[in-house]
C-alpha cells in the first residue's frame, strides 16, 4: 500500500495543528504522556536487558515520545515534524532528535539494538517500505517494538 505524498502532506499537516493545540497544556500532557507510556515500558523492562552502550530507535516520536522515557542508552528520536517539535517543545538535551520519514531512514545497515515503531505505521506512506528499513538499521539480534493504535468507529463508544 502506498498514499499519495499530497495525502501524507495533509496528514502531517493536521498532525501539526493537532500539537498546536497541546501546547497550551504542555506539562499536564506530558506527564499523561508518560502515564500513557507506562506499559510499554513495563514490557520492555521485563523483555528487554537495555545496557548503557545500546543504541536506540524512537520512530515517530513526536514531542513526548517512549524515547523521552527510556533513561539509558544511546537515544534518538526521529520525526517527520521534528524541526517543529524543537522550535516549539522543551524536549531533552540528552537524546538524539533528527528529522526525516522512516522510509529513509539515515544510519547504517544493523545499527540500532532496539527499535520502537508506536502508532507510526498508519500514518506512513508506505508501511512496508518502513519495515524493511527497519529491519536494515537493526542488528540481527536487535529488538522491535511495534504497535499500532487504531481507532474504529466502536472507539467512542
Amino acid at each position: 500500500m502506498k498514499i499519495s505524498y499530497r495525502r501524507w502532506s495533509l496528514t502531517q499537516e493536521n498532525e501539526q495543528k493537532a500539537w498546536e493545540s497541546k501546547k497550551v497544556d504542555s506539562e499536564n500532557l506530558a506527564e499523561a504522556h508518560r502515564q500513557l507510556w507506562q506499559g510499554y515500558l513495563k514490557f520492555i523492562q521485563e523483555h528487554v536487558q537495555i545496557k548503557q552502550s545500546d543504541r536506540i530507535l524512537d520512530i515517530g516520536c513526536g514531542p513526548w515520545g517512549l524515547i523521552n522515557y527510556i533513561n539509558m542508552g544511546d537515544r534518538y528520536g526521529f520525526d517527520p515534524l521534528m524541526d517543529y517539535f524543537l522550535e516549539e517543545f522543551d524536549m531533552p538535551k540528552d537524546i538524539k532528535f533528527l528529522k526525516g520519514v522512516a522510509e529513509e531512514i539515515p544510519f547504517k545497515n544493523n545499527f540500532f539494538d532496539l527499535v520502537m515503531v508506536t502508532n507510526v505505521l498508519d500514518h506512513a506512506r508506505q508501511p512496508l517500505r518502513i519495515l524493511n528499513e527497519v529491519k536494515r538499521v537493526l542488528k540481527p539480534n536487535g529488538i522491535l517494538v511495534l504497535s499500532i493504535d487504531c481507532n474504529g468507529p466502536l472507539y467512542k463508544f
